[in-house]
């Protein structure tokens, strides 16, 4: 969208936090005007990425349950905490297939 940057908050303290912002940066040198800032910060400390530690979490969660072990009820009260945020259940191990 025409006017609006991207800007990222990543949880700080792993490993690959330096890959993660050489290659922020190098896509950011091919559309400056698109891409902000990324940021690292503690999880703890930033509410954002406590829920979104939470959404991942139980996605997965949800995603790897079995037939024989279905966690309807795990689900519904997983969509009913989210509330009115919007998700889309998808796994980062999801791309390419």
């Amino acid at each position: 969208m025409p006017g609006v940057d991207l800007s990222f908050v990543v949880e700080s303290g792993h490993a690959n936090n330096n890959d993660i912002l050489a290659r922020f940066d190098a896509i950011k040198e091919m559309d400056p005007k698109r891409f902000g800032s990324l940021v690292f910060e503690d999880k703890k400390k930033t509410i954002a990425l406590q829920v979104a530690d939470f959404v991942a979490f139980y996605s997965r969660r949800i995603r790897n349950a079995t037939q024989a072990s279905p966690r309807t009820a795990e689900y519904e009260n997983f969509i009913r905490t989210l509330g009115g945020i919007k998700h889309r259940p998808f796994l980062a191990t999801d791309f390419g297939v």
